[in-house]
């Protein structure tokens, strides 16, 4: 991070400025329409990275992302492919357009989510605040010249229980013989991100996590090799060679809030029927009923501004006839983590006779049933005669 005596208007604004005039002048546009394709080597090394934060950060469909220093947004293109609302965000509306352009020329983009494209003015976003669920700076933060203050928007724009991926170059890469050459040429910032400073910030802004990410012990999670990833993740050393490659740090923000089921952590349920059994002809109204007990970390929301992440009682139908969304039932208000409810759902019989199960589960809406994220289902047999 840079010294507090470059931290004045007059340098800030011409580093902008700078920034702006570097997408003018570069003389091939298609190289940045191609990123991060643009030559062979730089692919695998971008992937692996971006697979890191992702996981990390838990970017899902329909969430919204705010890509930070977007430059070209070849990184926005990438989350509007998987389905998440992007809102692209640089000082340099000449590199935006870029973006745009990106965008109207590859038609596989779904253009429905609405993807925005901000130009700012180095100090503060054009975006209201707790709008945003993640925010990604990919090689991008070592070339803000006044961090404290993008922190403090970063902080603002993000919703409590958000979180901010940074994956910067090595230790050193601001004396490095690329970024010489870029800073001569170009005369743009480059700065260092230095965790300890960077940690010692974002607490003082508000943030109440700091994380820095070890890619060997992430690799090894994934991987489920015992308890190898804590080893790797708490012996200082590897975390010392991964800094000489590229840090990837992690900020939090209301981390000890309950999340809730829009953006879920561990989404468990209790759920318990008044009858195992059922007896009945083809065709007929029933109900069932039950209580459910919330046993996750995560708030269930009963209703949300767009449907996604609102949690239901759901019921899948197996035997002579499969439906996996047999019906649904809606919750009279959202559960907290350790709070039961009581739920009745409304259902027809089959008119083909024969055996079946009735399998209760809980579903959050345009994200997962609870089951695939290994929770447990009640099940009721049902004969129909």
């Amino acid at each position: 991070m840079p010294k507090k005596s470059l931290l004045t208007k007059e340098v800030i604004n011409r580093y902008n400025a700078m920034a702006d005039k570097y997408f003018k002048e570069i003389p091939q546009k298609e190289f940045l329409l191609r990123k991060p394709f643009s030559t062979y080597q730089n692919p695998p090394f971008v992937l692996v990275r971006l697979d890191l934060l992702f996981k990390t950060l838990g970017i899902c469909p329909g969430i919204t992302v705010l890509d930070f220093g977007a430059g070209s947004c070849w990184l926005s293109s990438f989350l509007n492919k998987i389905g998440c609302k992007t809102i692209a965000v640089d000082v340099s509306s000449t590199a935006l357009e870029i973006g745009m352009r990106l965008f109207e020329l590859d038609k596989t983009h779904d253009l429905d989510l609405n993807p925005r494209f901000l130009t700012y003015d180095g100090y503060t976003f054009p975006i209201e605040d707790r709008s945003v669920d993640a925010i990604i700076s990919f090689d991008a933060f070592h070339h803000v010249p006044n961090p404290e203050t993008i922190l403090s928007e970063i902080f603002r724009v993000l919703k409590d229980k958000g979180k901010v991926g940074f994956c910067e170059p090595r230790k050193g890469h601001s004396r490095s013989q690329d970024a010489i050459e870029e800073m001569e040429m170009y005369h743009v910032f480059e700065g260092e991100v230095i965790y300890k400073n960077m940690k010692k910030t974002a607490l003082k802004i508000g943030f109440d996590r700091i994380r820095a990410i070890n890619p060997l012990a992430m690799i090894a999670s994934r991987y489920r090799w015992g308890f190898f990833p804590k080893v790797l993740d708490s012996y200082w050393p590897f975390h010392r060679l991964m800094a000489y490659l590229f840090k990837i740090i992690i900020l939090e923000k209301g981390y000890r809030i309950s999340p809730r089921s829009t953006w879920p952590s561990r989404l468990i349920s209790d759920i318990q029927t008044e009858r195992k059994r059922i007896e009945i002809g083809p065709n007929e109204l029933f109900e069932i009923r039950g209580r459910v007990k919330n046993k996750g970390d995560t708030v269930w929301a009963a209703q949300t501004p767009d449907g996604l992440g609102k949690v239901q009682v759901g019921v899948h139908l197996k035997g002579e006839q499969c439906i996996q969304d047999y019906a649904r039932a809606d919750l009279e208000s959202d559960i907290t983590p350790g709070e039961r409810c009581s739920f009745s759902i409304a259902l027809k019989s089959p008119r083909k006779p024969g055996e079946y199960e009735l399998e209760i589960d809980m579903v959050n809406e345009g994200i997962c049933w609870f089951k695939d994220r290994k929770g447990r289902t009640a099940v009721i047999s049902m004969r129909v005669s």
